[in-house]
């Protein structure tokens, strides 16, 4: 428990509350992004894919990549 004595105490944790939630709010994508799948796969996102498919196609053709 951490009780606030006088209103700016109030106030002050109030506003630190607030900027915590915001920048909780502004990172929130990536944070959730940063999954990991238990079990040995992870997800794979769109602008992973690109470079997958590119690096496939070196690949199978046996050069270098250029990706």
């Amino acid at each position: 428990m951490r009780p606030q004595l006088g209103s700016d105490a109030v106030h002050t944790a109030e506003q630190n509350n607030i900027a915590r939630l915001e920048t909780d709010r502004k990172w929130r994508e990536l944070s959730i992004s940063s999954d990991f799948e238990a079990g040995g796969g992870s997800k794979v996102y769109p602008w992973e894919r690109e470079l997958i498919d590119c690096l496939a196609i070196y690949q199978v053709k046996n050069l270098s990549p250029e990706c």
